[in-house]
Order: structure tokens, then C-alpha cells, then sequence
């Protein structure tokens, strides 16, 4: 039996993993998403794919509900890879004003998975998930991968279980 935050890790990987760019306003199909246990290095990346989204499970708080329930706050990492094929930062030297390419790429990626999240903030779970978005998100762009651009979203998903369940 898979413990309730298995279900929402899982839950909230299909939900990213049914992003199409192209259709719906997002811009990036992710080429793969996986669960991980910790950050790999560069040489993980694989060169082939476009668009990774890499998820990992952080720190849990966990409360008690009711009588029969536990309400968990499971805090989730993902971290978002695309890959950077263009010749500059700045490839339209006639706008000096455009935003860099790289930060471009990395709101793109936010705003994908967040829009996929808010599509379903029960992640298609509803009898677990409350709120996949219950505290604001936090975006760190502080990545550095010479040929990827790099963020990391860190969200929390509000959840319950019955007390005697994993």
C-alpha cells in the first residue's frame, strides 16, 4: 500500500507530466518527469530531452486534524531543466532592453507548472489532497548549468489521512 505522501508525490508528477506547450498557454512539453531523492549533477541531465522537471519531497509537518485524521504540510521541490541552445544571452541585439533569454525560459517554466497546478490544486486526488498551493510559491533562479537554464519552485500541499493510514 503506498503511503499518502507516495499518492501525492505521484499525483502531482502525472500532473506535470500532462503539460502540452503549445496548447492551453503553456509553452514547454516536458520531455521527462521524474521523481528524485536529491539533485543530480550536470552529467544527469540528459542532452537528448528539451524540458525536465525533476521533483523531490522536502520537509513534512504534520498535525493532528480530528479524532480520526492528520492534516500533513509536505513541502515538494521541483526543479525545472531546459535545455539552452542559444548562441547568447542576448540574441536580439536591437531590443538591449529584452529581458535575458535565460530568465525568459525560467518564467516560462514557472508559469507551466504553476498553471498545471492550478488547473487541480487537489492533483486529482481529492479524497487526500486539500490544497496543492495552500502558501505561496517560492522560485529560486539562482541555478548555474552552462547548457541548461535552471529553477527551482518550491511549493507546500496541504493533505489528510485517516490516523491508522501511512
Amino acid at each position: 500500500m503506498a503511503s499518502s505522501a507516495d499518492t501525492v508525490a505521484e499525483a502531482l508528477k502525472t500532473q506535470l507530466a500532462a503539460i502540452v506547450g503549445g496548447a492551453g498557454g503553456y509553452i514547454y512539453t516536458p520531455s521527462a518527469v521524474r521523481r528524485v531523492v536529491f539533485w543530480p549533477d550536470e552529467s544527469a541531465l540528459d542532452p537528448t530531452l528539451d524540458t525536465i522537471y525533476l521533483i523531490r519531497s522536502g520537509r513534512k509537518v504534520t498535525s493532528r486534524y480530528d479524532a480520526y485524521r492528520l492534516e500533513r504540510r509536505q513541502e515538494f521541490r521541483i526543479l525545472c531543466c531546459h535545455r539552452f541552445t542559444e548562441p547568447s544571452e542576448h540574441p536580439t541585439a536591437a531590443n538591449p532592453d529584452a529581458d535575458p533569454v535565460r530568465e525568459q525560459i525560467g518564467q516560462d517554466m514557472e508559469a507551466d507548472v504553476v498553471r498545471a497546478i492550478w488547473a487541480d490544486v487537489r492533483l486529482g486526488q481529492p479524497s487526500v489532497v486539500i490544497d496543492a498551493m495552500c502558501e505561496s510559491w517560492q522560485t529560486d533562479p539562482d541555478w548555474w548549468t552552462s547548457s541548461w537554464v535552471v529553477i527551482e519552485i518550491r511549493i507546500v500541499v496541504r493533505y489528510q489521512h485517516a490516523q491508522d493510514d501511512r
